[in-house]
């Protein structure tokens, strides 16, 4: 180090060497062997490239499998909603059915009641038992009984009357309430 003295200043010549006082000694600079154990180490440990490659295997082994589960879930839930779906268009259907049915069960019973003839029945209009009876009794005015064709207005019971003259004892028995009843009637 080349310093001179100029008026009791210390002067550094050199300013690569880095100067300093000389009267003083030199802080203790670390031994970069040894760590300092206040200080973290600037420079991290290495790891063994087997041990590296054991925990990067089972993380990637990991996340393949949490895929999978995610793919599993999400295929899952999609199935799960088609099926839904199919059980939906599934009861539409069949509630429309049952309505068409209803109101065809319906639309007979009021064809009966009214006495509308058989051929008839399907011209009946309405939705609910009010309409068709109103349809029903519209569509008879129009409809003359006794006409080719068309049976007379008969709203329920038989219209034959059984002969008993000309029945087996067989065919009295099948039929003895229907002549017991038919005894019993005013005509």
């Amino acid at each position: 180090m080349n310093i001179e003295r100029k008026l009791n200043i210390l002067f550094d010549t050199d300013p690569a060497s880095g100067g300093g006082d000389p009267t003083k000694p030199d802080p203790v600079k670390p031994d970069p062997a040894k760590p300092d154990p206040q200080k973290p180490d600037p420079e991290p440990k290495t790891v063994p490239y087997d041990r590296f490659k054991e925990v990067n295997d089972a993380k990637l082994t990991a996340e393949a499998e949490l895929q999978k589960i995610k793919d599993a879930q999400k295929a899952a839930d999609e199935k799960k909603l088609q099926e839904e779906n199919k059980w939906k268009e599934l009861y539409e259907t069949k509630d429309k059915e049952v309505k068409a049915k209803e109101l065809e069960n319906l639309r007979l019973r009021v064809a009966t009641e009214k006495g509308v003839p058989v051929n008839l029945i399907d011209r009946l209009v309405g939705a609910t038992k009010e309409e068709l009876e109103a349809d029903a009794d519209k569509l008879l005015e129009f409809v003359k009984p006794g006409s080719p064709g068309n049976p007379p207005h008969n709203k329920g019971g038989s219209t034959t009357r059984l002969d008993i003259k000309t029945m087996t004892p067989e065919e009295i028995r099948k039929n003895a309430e229907a002549l017991f009843n038919q005894g019993n009637a005013k005509d």
